[in-house]
């Protein structure tokens, strides 16, 4: 806190009456940068959309700001508030929307009705997730491999 503080030129009093933790800081921090750099975007067909949010997040995760998001999963094991509120403002609202498009291409007979949107997200994120926080490579071809899999699961 007191390398923060000495950066943004105010005193480290001043950062906690704001935020209980630097990594509290580092959460608004990305929220601030980060709102609309993973759009599913509203052209194309939902099932495109889906597979170009797929593949940029190898991307995302290979970025700065994806270090940061790496950093604030490990950090919410340990700060109860900060992963209430990396749950209602990162997981939830991002959660939603790939829900959405996900319901999209069911509406739009890309997908089945009888998947779950919600599995349908976690099987797309959770495998290139689990890669970054083990430091392992995340690749275009790696993300499409998901995707391929599991579109091809859920149709059969």
């Amino acid at each position: 806190m007191q390398q923060i503080a000495v950066e943004a030129g105010v005193s480290t009093a001043t950062l906690y009456r704001w935020w209980d933790s630097k990594q509290a800081i580092l959460l608004d921090a990305y929220l601030e940068t980060t709102r609309e750099l993973l759009p599913y975007g509203k052209r194309g067909s939902p099932l495109a959309r889906l597979q170009k949010y797929t593949l940029r997040i190898a991307e995302f995760l290979k970025s700065d700001d994806g270090r940061v998001f790496i950093r604030l999963l490990v950090a919410i094991q340990d700060n109860r508030n900060l992963g209430k509120a990396f749950y209602e403002n990162v997981f939830l609202p991002r959660r939603a929307e790939g829900c959405a498009v996900v319901q999209e291409a069911v509406a739009a007979g890309e997908l089945p009705d009888t998947v779950d949107p919600d599995f349908i997200i976690n099987l797309l994120t959770a495998p290139q997730i689990v890669r970054a926080l083990l430091g392992l490579e995340l690749s275009a071809k790696s993300a499409q491999t998901i995707f391929d899999f599991v579109v091809k699961a859920s149709l059969q």
